[in-house]
């Protein structure tokens, strides 16, 4: 459940009703209390941030003489109280990864430049003149070999997905209820801008004007970019600092991909075609798109949803070892992304054999859909024909063992000065 403070929303246990009083403990402070019933709600209002001075006069510029509404850029919820990605019931992190350890932060602090840096904190009693500066969001403890990795990626968002659907986390122990609390920390100061100590911006993908190809180039439509010739700095006209000919960047659809890093630091998973676009390229930029349901992995809330979210430079775990795994379209696929693959593909499909399945799949898969629709005929007849395609098509990759291969990524640093570019270029979802 979500509590109203003021002008902010708090998580909490529902624990007892009574009229217009509810019991509820605070999940930030584990506290109990007695509050009013009209404070309380089932989901987390959306948040959105007025644009600044330059969003206003740069959309005023294309005002010319109509009246144009001027939409809100959106940015992850990192400066909220409240875990990201809760259940409606009973709430716990969707962070599950370990949080950095000595030897990580030491090793990160070999390097100070500010670019590398997730969120700077000030040394507890250090002097005003002190550049010591810690390092938040390093590569988490996990073993780190490549089906390792993939491993607890997929093993770890099951159980989150689980824990949210149900509304319990009554399963999990006291120890890993604590370990998740200390990770949403990490969580939340990388996925913070340090310079305006707001929830981080998220872009846009596409065509646009204004999107990620603005500042890194490439295709706006392919999910790992190679990039011909980067495009000069707008601003200055400087040659690019971010992205050099024939590398690429990584920025593809959640649905293909939902174990990416959920926040700058954490591990995930790559599709394969994305490290072979170029072989010779070691690390590269990576964007991912933030879900659109909160029980999913990647949930960033309501505002970032869709939108593009700059975790950082990443490398291949392991390199040497060149370890590839499958992710299976019905092993370890959840519904919602099956749902969005099939209809990418009957997409596909439709554009080739003049809207329509191909017939082969169509003919030997009708009845198979239909099963898997798991409703009466009457009910699959009220279907139009593309939503009924894309259970066909979805009993076929079923059927089929669809995969996609997969490679672990690790955290290298976070680009800075990227990130500020592209806010600064306007390209913010909205």
């Amino acid at each position: 459940m979500w509590v109203t403070e003021g002008k902010t929303q708090h998580s909490a246990l529902l624990l007892e009703e009574k009229d217009t009083q509810k019991h509820i403990q605070w999940s930030s402070t584990g506290k109990t209390e007695w509050v009013d019933a009209s404070r309380v709600c089932a989901e987390l209002a959306g948040r959105r941030r007025d644009r600044t001075n330059f969003y206003m006069n740069n959309a005023q510029h294309h005002h010319h003489h109509h009246h144009k509404t001027i939409k809100k850029p959106r940015r992850v919820a990192a400066t909220v109280k409240e875990e990201p990605g809760v259940a409606v019931k009973g709430e716990e992190l969707d962070v599950t990864v370990e949080p950095s350890t000595k030897e990580t932060e030491d090793q990160n602090k070999e390097n100070n430049d500010w670019s590398n840096i997730v969120a700077v904190e000030e040394e507890e009693g250090a002097k005003e003149n002190d550049n010591t500066q810690k390092k938040v969001g390093a590569v988490p403890d996990v073993p780190i070999s490549g089906e390792a990795v993939k491993q607890e990626v997929i093993s770890t968002s099951n159980e989150d997905i689980k824990i949210k659907k149900e509304g319990s986390a009554s399963s999990l122990s006291a120890q890993e209820r604590l370990r998740r609390k200390a990770c949403f920390e990490q969580w939340k100061k990388a996925n913070t801008d340090p310079r305006t100590n707001q929830g981080r911006y998220v872009f846009r993908r596409g065509c646009h004007v204004s999107c990620i190809t603005k500042v890194l180039g490439g295709s706006g439509m392919e999910p790992w970019p190679l990039v011909k010739r980067p495009p000069r700095l707008f601003d200055t006209g400087e040659d690019n600092p971010f992205i050099a000919p024939k590398e690429f960047y990584v920025a593809g659809d959640e649905a293909f991909n939902p174990f990416g890093p959920r926040f700058p630091g954490d591990q995930g998973l790559v599709h394969i075609g994305a490290l072979n676009t170029n072989p010779d390229q070691k690390e590269f930029h990576l964007f991912v798109q933030c879900a659109d349901k909160p029980h999913k992995r990647i949930w960033h809330g309501r505002g970032a949803a869709g939108g593009r979210m700059y975790v950082g430079v990443y490398k291949r775990v392991n390199e040497e070892d060149e370890i590839i795994s499958s992710v299976r379209f019905r092993q370890d696929l959840i519904s919602d992304n099956q749902k969005s693959i099939a209809e990418y593909y009957v997409k596909r499909h439709y554009s080739t054999c003049g809207n329509k399945l191909n017939p082969e799949v169509s003919a030997n898969y009708a009845n198979q859909g239909m099963r898997l629709f798991d409703g009466t005929r009457q009910e699959w007849n009220l279907l139009n024909s593309r939503a009924k395609d894309a259970w066909i098509m979805r009993a076929y990759l079923s059927d089929t063992d669809y995969t996609m291969e997969v490679a672990p990524v690790e955290f290298v640093r976070y680009d800075e000065k990227l990130y500020q570019c592209l806010v600064m270029g306007d390209c913010a979802a909205e």
